[in-house]
């Protein structure tokens, strides 16, 4: 049971949304992800990230994420072809890892705020 209300839920969505509107886009990157763990390159004042995830595994995870240790196929956080997704504060950008689920082209846009 969520101990959330539907109006409280609906007030935090849009604090979230106004907090994200007062940052500054200001770098991009492009990872290309294969079977070999990727980290990001991530800008000194970047706060936020933005990723926007294009493969051509269209059924099934295509890639798997961790911030603890290193991603393996099945352990991790999945994501699929056309997944959009944030990665708040300095540390998780910093700590964010991701690898392939399987063989395939898996391209990795991730857009920096601060």
């Amino acid at each position: 049971m969520s101990f959330l209300t539907d109006n409280s839920k609906t007030y935090l969505r849009e604090l979230v949304r106004q907090g994200l509107n007062d940052l500054e886009a200001f770098a991009l990157e492009k990872v290309t992800v294969n079977n070999t763990v990727k980290t990001l390159t991530v800008p000194a004042d970047a706060k936020v990230a933005v990723m926007s995830l294009v493969s051509t595994i269209t059924s099934g995870p295509a890639i798997w994420v961790r911030y603890d240790a290193d991603p393996v196929s099945g352990i991790g956080s999945p994501f699929y072809n056309t997944d959009r997704f944030n990665v708040v504060d300095a540390k998780n950008l910093t700590n964010f890892k991701v690898i392939q689920d399987s063989a395939g082209t898996h391209t990795l846009y991730v857009e920096y705020y601060r």
